[in-house]
């Protein structure tokens, strides 16, 4: 195990939809390995301590789209100004 996370809450997704408490997530060549209450019998190359941290799957900066998102509705805008200003002009 290359990484170990203790004491961190983990959204499961599973089919009962569970969150852990004060979980241990193990990690090995960047996949999750090992995700339990108790501290695995292996000892990690590298403890992280998940105190107030929550580990949930899939969302990866889940806030830049969302951003970009903002910021293209902003261009479109003012695009959609100078565009109605050049054809009002060009009459």
């Amino acid at each position: 195990m290359d990484t170990l996370i203790s004491n961190v809450t983990v959204v499961t997704m599973n089919e009962r939809s569970q969150v852990l408490f004060g979980a241990y997530l193990g990690i090995t060549d960047g996949k999750i390995t090992y995700l339990d209450k108790v501290p695995p019998q292996d000892t990690p190359a590298t403890i992280v301590d998940g105190t107030g941290m929550v580990a949930m799957p899939g969302l990866v900066n889940c806030r830049l789209p969302l951003q970009m998102i903002f910021l293209i509705v902003w261009i479109v805008n003012i695009l959609s100004v100078f565009w109605m200003v050049y054809l009002f002009l060009s009459l």
